[in-house]
């Protein structure tokens, strides 16, 4: 409260205005002279504390690992608040000393926020000559984003990392004419930018060096040859193009240039035509890929089965095959698909252990991941082979896909069998039998947000089973195959037992009560059930008083349907 406000009413009675003035002012000066005694205090006292007798160099690698941490936990749950982001700009701001510290770290600064404009362009100014990253999620040629982006993309010999998520136009492209002698990675997206940016002979061509990671996303390419291939890539990732695709010698001929390839994502690009075939073996000269450790390609069938009979790919490596038309993948061509890719990787050579069938039903997809006996625990969670079907309908026969699944791959480990999100798609008790009840070795059968009625509906039919009054034509038990002989567990999770097509939670309970208390000739199943919607205390103690092995999360969520 400064000196100049306004007097207050009822100064002490005798004290003339300017002497009252002057009393104020003196007072004024004295509590400015305290409080600056009080910070010289406060920094002295911050002088001796441990953080700040620690060396420069080691405070800035502080700043920087919190940073870095912050950075990865907002990569990691996109959830979290954007301010959170510059949550380690905060701590800086604890005493003067931390806030030297942090301005003179130009490191600090280089990996640009784009929160707001003037945020961006103070991190510019702050990371003085430091290698720039920064990581943009849209680009809008009319926002508030467009002049500090520009002034960024203009420093080309600080730019190591450039994320530019969509919206990237021509003028945005001009700046990769320039000389980049640092950039590691680049990754643009052409989405959404009207008129779409064209990528031309100049892209790159100035020189891009250490180049190790390139992803472009819907741009309109002059030809294949613009493209910036060469060996230092690892990481190359071309999606849903406007390009003549390249030929099959052309092709080829890129891939023997990237030796180091680890990831390879294309869509829509392999070549139509012949892959060339040495005139003396008549076989095709498969280019190496001895450290490619994901492979994901989508195009039409016959492109990828032709692209995976002229490769050889290492058994580590992850492979995701979409196609565009689930009607072009019948049984035959599909069977053929799968010997060749027999040929030309062994990723699931000890056979398939565990099979996920999930929809994505507002993308009109249905996927099949099969996962290997992969010793390596980190990629346990990655299926070894993704097939991705898109505009998927309930009409596609999904009978045929298992079919031709079983035929062509060595389905018989099958350990566990997850169905997942299966709104539009059901698979009737019939099919269940045909597909998966000859299976010896599968021990779990899950569902997540799926209905297993018709499931417990081919349990049912099992001719193993007890039946209220057997047939006396029916032949004995022992003599029959049992269904799910080696089955040991079910899951069910996120569902509603109450949902579609289920007369009453009760019915529903007592009908996988009174199903797997008939199979005597089978081991003893455990039922488990987490976040499910209407399924209550009471059904759980329901199954528990019977002797069935029940595991429950104690969620309840009586919401009706």
């Amino acid at each position: 409260m400064g000196p100049q406000r306004e007097m207050l009413q009822g100064q002490p009675e005798g004290m003339k205005p300017s002497a009252l003035g002057e009393t104020r002012e003196a007072l004024w000066q004295s509590v400015l002279s305290k409080e600056a005694d009080l910070r010289e205090a406060k920094t002295k006292f911050n002088a001796t504390s441990f953080m700040d007798l620690l060396p420069v160099e080691i405070m800035s690698k502080i700043f920087l690992v919190l940073a870095s941490t912050i950075a990865n936990d907002s990569i990691l749950d996109p959830r979290l608040p954007k301010g959170r982001a510059v949550s380690s700009i905060y701590v800086t701001h604890v005493c003067r000393h931390w806030r030297e510290v942090a301005l003179d770290c130009a490191t600090l600064w280089s990996n640009i926020l784009f929160l707001k404009p003037s945020l961006a362009e103070a991190m510019l100014n702050r990371s003085k000559t430091a290698p720039l990253t920064f990581k943009l999620s849209r680009y809008n040629p009319k926002g508030e984003f467009k002049d500090v982006l520009h002034k960024i993309l203009s420093h080309s010999d600080r730019l190591v990392s450039v994320e530019i998520g969509s919206g990237t136009d021509a003028a945005l492209l001009a700046n990769f004419s320039l000389p980049l002698p640092i950039l590691e990675k680049l990754v643009l997206s052409g989405a959404f930018s009207r008129p779409g940016a064209n990528i031309t002979s100049t892209f790159l061509q100035a020189g891009a060096p250490s180049l190790k990671h390139l992803a472009l996303t819907e741009f309109q390419i002059e030809s294949w040859a613009v493209l910036p291939l060469g060996p230092r890539l690892t990481h190359l990732e071309l999606m849903d193009p406007t390009v003549q695709r390249p030929s099959a010698a052309q092709f080829i001929a890129s891939m023997h240039a990237m030796p180091h390839l680890q990831s390879l994502i294309l869509h829509n690009l392999l070549p139509e035509d012949e892959y060339p075939t040495d005139p003396v073996y008549n076989t095709v000269s498969p280019p190496p890929f001895p450290i490619l450790r994901n492979l994901s390609l989508m195009d039409t069938l016959e492109e990828v089965t032709n692209f995976l009979g002229a490769v050889d790919l290492p058994e580590t490596a992850k492979l995701f095959l979409g196609f565009p038309d689930p009607y072009s993948l019948d049984e035959e061509p599909l069977r053929a698909l799968l010997a060749t890719l027999e040929e030309s990787w062994n990723g699931l050579n000890s056979g398939v252990q565990k099979l996920v069938m999930h929809e994505e039903a507002l993308m009109d997809t249905f996927e099949f991941e099969f996962y290997g006996d992969d010793g390596d625990e980190a990629n346990k969670c990655r299926p070894g082979l993704t097939i991705s079907v898109h505009d998927w309908t309930p009409e596609v026969d999904l009978d045929s896909f298992i079919v031709a699944f079983t035929a062509g791959m060595d389905l018989s480990p099958i350990q566990t069998l997850r169905i997942s999100k299966f709104y539009t798609v059901t698979m009737t008790p019939d099919m269940w039998v045909r597909t998966f009840s000859h299976f010896k070795q599968l021990q779990t059968v899950e569902f997540v947000d799926s209905n297993s009625w018709d499931f417990f509906e081919a349990m049912e039919s099992d001719p193993t089973a007890l039946q209220d009054e057997p047939s006396a034509a029916a032949p004995e038990p022992s003599v029959l195959a049992a269904y799910f002989p080696a089955l040991t567990t079910i899951k069910i999770e996120s569902f509603n037992f109450e949902g579609k097509n289920i007369s009453s939670a009760s019915d529903f309970v007592f009908f996988i009560l009174d199903v797997l208390s008939r199979r005597v000739s089978c081991p003893p199943v455990t039922f488990d059930v987490s976040q499910c919607r209407n399924f209550s205390s009471a059904h759980y103690e329901q199954l528990e008083m019977t002797g069935l092995d029940i595991t429950w999360d104690r969620h309840e969520d009586m919401t009706r349907r």
